[in-house]
């Protein structure tokens, strides 16, 4: 591959990195509440991880708890907050 193909190709990941850094920023700033609604769910499944409880309940918030942060992640991810 040529010098000026090598800078080229270079150039252009760099671009791409700074790109998809700067859309997660953006994505950050323009998702004030579900940002902090998923830190609040993170926080939630690490007390639930950690408790002792085994019950049925202690299970389904689990997975409850799993379920919104995947969904708050999409909502994030889709822009869905204005």
């Amino acid at each position: 591959m040529s010098s000026a193909r090598k800078s080229l190709a270079l150039a252009f990941a760099a671009g791409l990195i700074t790109a998809t850094a700067g859309f997660a920023a953006y994505q950050q700033a323009a998702s004030p509440h579900l940002n902090e609604a998923l830190k609040s769910l993170q926080s939630a499944a690490h007390h639930l991880d950690g408790s002792k409880a085994t019950g049925m309940h202690t299970k389904a918030a689990q997975e409850a708890t799993a379920s919104a942060i995947t969904h708050t992640k999409e909502a994030i991810a889709a822009g869905e907050e204005k």
